[in-house]
Protein backbone atom coordinates (compact mmCIF):
# COMPACT_ATOMS: atom_id res chain seq x y z
CA UNK A 1 0.00 0.00 0.00
CA UNK A 2 1.17 3.54 -0.79
CA UNK A 3 1.06 5.98 2.14
CA UNK A 4 1.03 9.60 1.02
CA UNK A 5 1.40 12.44 3.50
CA UNK A 6 -2.38 12.85 3.49
CA UNK A 7 -2.82 9.14 4.27
CA UNK A 8 -0.43 9.44 7.22
CA UNK A 9 -2.32 12.42 8.63
CA UNK A 10 -5.54 10.40 8.42
CA UNK A 11 -3.80 7.48 10.18
CA UNK A 12 -2.77 9.73 13.08
CA UNK A 13 -6.36 10.81 13.53
CA UNK A 14 -7.51 7.18 13.57
CA UNK A 15 -4.78 5.96 15.91
CA UNK A 16 -5.23 8.75 18.44
CA UNK A 17 -9.02 8.96 17.99
CA UNK A 18 -8.77 12.68 17.25
CA UNK A 19 -12.21 14.28 17.57
CA UNK A 20 -13.46 15.72 14.29
CA UNK A 21 -14.57 18.81 16.17
CA UNK A 22 -11.14 19.64 17.65
CA UNK A 23 -9.57 22.89 16.45
CA UNK A 24 -6.38 22.94 18.50
CA UNK A 25 -4.27 21.00 15.99
CA UNK A 26 -4.30 21.57 12.23
CA UNK A 27 -3.19 19.20 9.49
CA UNK A 28 0.01 21.25 9.32
CA UNK A 29 0.63 20.40 12.99
CA UNK A 30 0.15 16.69 12.29
CA UNK A 31 2.52 17.00 9.34
CA UNK A 32 5.12 18.62 11.63
CA UNK A 33 4.77 15.66 14.04
CA UNK A 34 5.35 13.27 11.12
CA UNK A 35 8.44 15.09 9.89
CA UNK A 36 9.97 15.32 13.35
CA UNK A 37 9.53 11.60 13.94
CA UNK A 38 10.71 10.73 10.43
CA UNK A 39 13.93 12.73 10.77
CA UNK A 40 14.75 12.21 14.44
CA UNK A 41 13.43 8.77 15.31
CA UNK A 42 12.60 6.53 12.36
CA UNK A 43 15.51 7.41 10.08
CA UNK A 44 17.90 7.06 13.03
CA UNK A 45 16.57 3.62 13.93
CA UNK A 46 17.08 2.40 10.36
CA UNK A 47 20.59 3.88 10.23
CA UNK A 48 21.51 2.09 13.48
CA UNK A 49 20.99 -1.25 11.72
CA UNK A 50 24.12 -0.52 9.60
CA UNK A 51 22.41 -1.90 6.51
CA UNK A 52 23.14 1.13 4.31
CA UNK A 53 19.63 2.55 4.30
CA UNK A 54 19.69 6.02 2.69
CA UNK A 55 23.33 5.61 1.57
CA UNK A 56 24.25 7.54 -1.57
CA UNK A 57 27.53 8.88 -2.96
CA UNK A 58 28.78 12.06 -4.59
CA UNK A 59 31.82 12.37 -6.81
CA UNK A 60 33.89 15.47 -6.04
CA UNK A 61 36.73 16.31 -8.46
CA UNK A 62 40.03 17.13 -6.78
CA UNK A 63 41.07 20.76 -7.26
CA UNK A 64 44.67 21.89 -7.64
CA UNK A 65 46.07 23.43 -4.44
CA UNK A 66 42.84 22.74 -2.54
CA UNK A 67 42.84 20.25 0.34
CA UNK A 68 39.54 21.09 2.12
CA UNK A 69 36.22 19.80 0.76
CA UNK A 70 32.87 20.54 2.39
CA UNK A 71 30.39 17.96 3.56
CA UNK A 72 27.49 17.29 1.18
CA UNK A 73 24.51 19.48 2.12
CA UNK A 74 22.29 16.41 2.59
CA UNK A 75 24.68 14.39 4.79
CA UNK A 76 22.80 13.22 7.90
CA UNK A 77 24.67 13.99 11.11
CA UNK A 78 27.53 15.58 9.14
CA UNK A 79 29.14 12.20 8.72
CA UNK A 80 30.45 10.00 5.92
CA UNK A 81 30.00 6.32 5.25
CA UNK A 82 33.30 6.19 3.38
CA UNK A 83 35.81 8.36 1.52
CA UNK A 84 37.41 6.83 -1.56
CA UNK A 85 39.96 8.20 -4.00
CA UNK A 86 39.29 7.41 -7.68
CA UNK A 87 42.36 7.77 -9.90
CA UNK A 88 40.18 8.29 -12.98
CA UNK A 89 41.23 4.97 -14.55
CA UNK A 90 39.07 2.62 -12.51
CA UNK A 91 41.40 2.23 -9.52
CA UNK A 92 39.67 2.93 -6.19
CA UNK A 93 41.45 3.41 -2.86
CA UNK A 94 39.59 3.75 0.43
CA UNK A 95 41.17 6.54 2.48
CA UNK A 96 41.88 6.20 6.19
CA UNK A 97 40.77 8.91 8.59
CA UNK A 98 43.45 10.19 10.97
CA UNK A 99 42.75 12.04 14.25
CA UNK A 100 42.97 15.81 13.98
CA UNK A 101 45.50 16.01 16.81
CA UNK A 102 47.83 13.61 14.95
CA UNK A 103 48.17 15.60 11.73
CA UNK A 104 51.72 16.58 12.74
CA UNK A 105 52.67 12.90 12.38
CA UNK A 106 51.64 12.85 8.72
CA UNK A 107 53.92 15.46 7.20
CA UNK A 108 54.39 15.04 3.45
CA UNK A 109 55.23 17.22 0.51
CA UNK A 110 52.31 18.33 -1.60
CA UNK A 111 50.89 15.49 -3.68
CA UNK A 112 48.71 14.94 -6.73
CA UNK A 113 46.39 12.62 -4.76
CA UNK A 114 45.39 11.98 -1.12
CA UNK A 115 46.54 9.13 1.12
CA UNK A 116 44.59 10.01 4.28
CA UNK A 117 42.09 12.60 5.47
CA UNK A 118 40.91 14.24 8.69
CA UNK A 119 37.67 15.97 9.64
CA UNK A 120 37.61 19.66 10.55
CA UNK A 121 34.23 21.21 11.39
CA UNK A 122 32.07 20.77 8.27
CA UNK A 123 34.81 19.64 5.89
CA UNK A 124 37.26 16.86 5.22
CA UNK A 125 40.88 17.77 4.64
CA UNK A 126 43.10 15.60 2.47
CA UNK A 127 46.56 14.50 3.57
CA UNK A 128 49.01 15.27 2.07
CA UNK A 129 47.98 18.75 0.92
CA UNK A 130 47.00 18.85 -2.72
CA UNK A 131 49.50 20.40 -5.08
CA UNK A 132 49.25 21.05 -8.80
CA UNK A 133 48.34 19.21 -10.89
CA UNK A 134 45.99 16.76 -9.14
CA UNK A 135 44.75 13.36 -10.25
CA UNK A 136 41.25 11.90 -9.95
CA UNK A 137 38.38 12.62 -7.61
CA UNK A 138 36.89 11.79 -4.22
CA UNK A 139 33.86 9.54 -3.87
CA UNK A 140 32.01 10.60 -0.72
CA UNK A 141 29.49 8.02 0.52
CA UNK A 142 27.02 9.15 3.18
CA UNK A 143 23.53 8.65 4.55
CA UNK A 144 21.31 11.38 3.21
CA UNK A 145 18.73 13.41 5.06
CA UNK A 146 15.12 12.64 4.26
CA UNK A 147 13.05 15.01 2.16
CA UNK A 148 10.36 16.82 4.14
CA UNK A 149 6.80 15.51 3.85
CA UNK A 150 4.36 18.07 2.47
CA UNK A 151 0.65 17.87 1.73
CA UNK A 152 -0.50 16.45 -1.58
CA UNK A 153 -1.94 19.76 -2.76
CA UNK A 154 1.64 21.12 -2.76
CA UNK A 155 2.80 18.39 -5.18
CA UNK A 156 2.10 17.49 -8.79
CA UNK A 157 1.21 13.91 -9.70
CA UNK A 158 2.54 13.04 -13.14
CA UNK A 159 -0.27 12.27 -15.59
CA UNK A 160 1.65 12.10 -18.88
CA UNK A 161 5.25 11.81 -20.06
CA UNK A 162 6.73 12.96 -23.38
CA UNK A 163 10.41 12.78 -24.34
CA UNK A 164 12.11 16.08 -25.25
CA UNK A 165 15.73 16.96 -25.95
CA UNK A 166 17.74 16.15 -22.81
CA UNK A 167 14.74 15.35 -20.64
CA UNK A 168 10.97 15.06 -20.42
CA UNK A 169 7.80 17.10 -20.62
CA UNK A 170 5.58 16.06 -17.73
CA UNK A 171 1.85 16.58 -17.47
CA UNK A 172 0.94 17.12 -13.81
CA UNK A 173 -2.21 17.42 -11.73
CA UNK A 174 -0.94 20.78 -10.51
CA UNK A 175 2.30 22.74 -10.47
CA UNK A 176 4.19 21.95 -7.26
CA UNK A 177 4.51 24.74 -4.73
CA UNK A 178 7.86 26.52 -5.11
CA UNK A 179 8.72 24.79 -8.40
CA UNK A 180 10.68 27.84 -9.57
CA UNK A 181 13.25 27.08 -6.86
CA UNK A 182 13.87 23.62 -8.31
CA UNK A 183 12.06 20.28 -8.33
CA UNK A 184 12.72 16.69 -7.38
CA UNK A 185 10.98 13.88 -9.23
CA UNK A 186 9.89 11.20 -6.73
CA UNK A 187 9.10 7.61 -7.66
CA UNK A 188 5.43 6.80 -7.25
CA UNK A 189 6.20 3.17 -6.41
CA UNK A 190 8.02 1.66 -3.46
CA UNK A 191 10.73 2.55 -2.37
CA UNK A 192 9.76 6.09 -3.47
CA UNK A 193 13.29 7.34 -4.09
CA UNK A 194 14.39 10.48 -5.92
CA UNK A 195 14.83 9.75 -9.62
CA UNK A 196 15.88 13.28 -10.59
CA UNK A 197 17.07 15.92 -8.13
CA UNK A 198 17.17 19.69 -7.95
CA UNK A 199 16.45 20.78 -11.50
CA UNK A 200 14.84 24.05 -12.57
CA UNK A 201 11.82 23.24 -14.79
CA UNK A 202 10.19 25.24 -17.54
CA UNK A 203 6.55 25.54 -16.51
CA UNK A 204 3.30 25.98 -18.38
CA UNK A 205 -0.26 25.34 -17.16
CA UNK A 206 -0.22 21.73 -15.84
CA UNK A 207 3.09 21.06 -17.63
CA UNK A 208 6.70 20.85 -16.46
CA UNK A 209 9.64 20.45 -18.85
CA UNK A 210 12.54 18.94 -16.92
CA UNK A 211 16.03 18.56 -18.35
CA UNK A 212 18.41 16.66 -16.10
CA UNK A 213 19.89 13.32 -15.10
CA UNK A 214 17.29 10.64 -14.31
CA UNK A 215 18.04 7.32 -12.59
CA UNK A 216 15.17 5.89 -14.65
CA UNK A 217 12.62 7.42 -17.03
CA UNK A 218 9.68 9.08 -15.24
CA UNK A 219 6.30 7.38 -15.57
CA UNK A 220 2.68 8.24 -14.92
CA UNK A 221 2.10 8.10 -11.17
CA UNK A 222 5.46 9.62 -10.17
CA UNK A 223 5.50 12.96 -8.35
CA UNK A 224 7.01 16.39 -9.00
CA UNK A 225 7.77 18.30 -5.78
CA UNK A 226 9.84 21.28 -4.73
CA UNK A 227 13.44 20.25 -4.10
CA UNK A 228 13.80 18.95 -0.55
CA UNK A 229 10.12 17.99 -0.26
CA UNK A 230 8.23 14.77 -0.90
CA UNK A 231 4.69 13.45 -0.97
CA UNK A 232 5.73 9.97 0.24
CA UNK A 233 8.36 9.04 2.84
CA UNK A 234 11.41 7.23 1.47
CA UNK A 235 11.22 4.35 3.95
CA UNK A 236 10.23 0.67 3.65
CA UNK A 237 6.47 0.67 3.09
CA UNK A 238 5.57 -1.17 6.30
CA UNK A 239 7.37 1.47 8.37
CA UNK A 240 4.70 4.01 7.43
CA UNK A 241 2.37 2.42 9.98
CA UNK A 242 5.06 2.91 12.64
CA UNK A 243 5.62 6.51 11.52
CA UNK A 244 1.92 7.24 12.03
CA UNK A 245 2.07 5.65 15.49
CA UNK A 246 5.08 7.73 16.51
CA UNK A 247 3.39 10.92 15.35
CA UNK A 248 0.26 9.86 17.26
CA UNK A 249 2.35 9.76 20.44
CA UNK A 250 3.47 13.34 19.77
CA UNK A 251 -0.17 14.37 19.42
CA UNK A 252 -1.16 12.57 22.64
CA UNK A 253 1.71 14.22 24.53
CA UNK A 254 0.74 17.65 23.24
CA UNK A 255 -2.88 16.95 24.19
CA UNK A 256 -1.91 15.93 27.73
CA UNK A 257 -3.47 12.47 27.35
CA UNK A 258 -1.13 10.32 29.47
CA UNK A 259 -3.21 7.16 29.03
CA UNK A 260 -3.08 7.44 25.23
CA UNK A 261 0.67 8.12 25.37
CA UNK A 262 1.22 4.90 27.31
CA UNK A 263 -0.99 2.73 25.11
CA UNK A 264 0.30 4.02 21.79
CA UNK A 265 3.93 3.90 23.01
CA UNK A 266 3.57 0.21 23.89
CA UNK A 267 2.13 -0.53 20.46
CA UNK A 268 4.83 1.50 18.69
CA UNK A 269 7.60 -0.21 20.69
CA UNK A 270 6.36 -3.68 19.74
CA UNK A 271 5.98 -2.60 16.12
CA UNK A 272 9.51 -1.18 16.00
CA UNK A 273 11.00 -4.39 17.37
CA UNK A 274 9.24 -6.53 14.76
CA UNK A 275 10.16 -4.24 11.90
CA UNK A 276 13.83 -4.04 12.90
CA UNK A 277 14.01 -7.84 12.95
CA UNK A 278 12.67 -7.83 9.40
CA UNK A 279 15.17 -5.21 8.24
CA UNK A 280 18.29 -6.40 10.08
CA UNK A 281 19.79 -8.36 7.18
CA UNK A 282 18.81 -6.99 3.78
CA UNK A 283 20.61 -9.73 1.83
CA UNK A 284 19.76 -12.79 3.88
CA UNK A 285 20.86 -15.28 1.23
CA UNK A 286 24.13 -13.48 0.54
CA UNK A 287 25.83 -12.57 3.84
CA UNK A 288 28.11 -9.55 3.86
CA UNK A 289 31.83 -10.29 3.82
CA UNK A 290 33.32 -9.30 7.18
CA UNK A 291 36.59 -7.43 7.06
CA UNK A 292 38.96 -7.38 10.01
CA UNK A 293 38.42 -3.66 10.59
CA UNK A 294 34.68 -4.36 10.95
CA UNK A 295 35.20 -6.45 14.08
CA UNK A 296 34.11 -3.79 16.59
CA UNK A 297 31.16 -2.79 14.42
CA UNK A 298 29.94 -6.37 14.21
CA UNK A 299 30.39 -6.92 17.93
CA UNK A 300 27.99 -4.03 18.45
CA UNK A 301 25.59 -5.51 15.91
CA UNK A 302 25.66 -8.89 17.63
CA UNK A 303 26.96 -10.60 14.51
CA UNK A 304 30.35 -11.95 15.47
CA UNK A 305 31.43 -15.15 13.70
Amino acid sequence: MIYTSDDLIAAIKRNAVVPASQRKFSDDDFLAFLNEELQLMLTGELMKLNEDFFTISDTVPLVANQSSYGFPKNAAGWRFRDVVWNDGNGVLQSLTRIPYEYIDRYQYNNSDHPLFFYVKDDAIVTVPDMGSPVVGSLILSYERLQNKLVKINECGRITSVAVVAGGYQLGVTGLPTGYSNGVDIISGVNPHGIICENVIPVAAPLLLTVVGTFSRPPVVGDWAVQTGNTSIAHIPAEYNMLLAQLASIRYAVASGDANAVNLISQSAGAMLGKLKERSMNRTKGAPMKIRSKDRVLNLMRGRMW
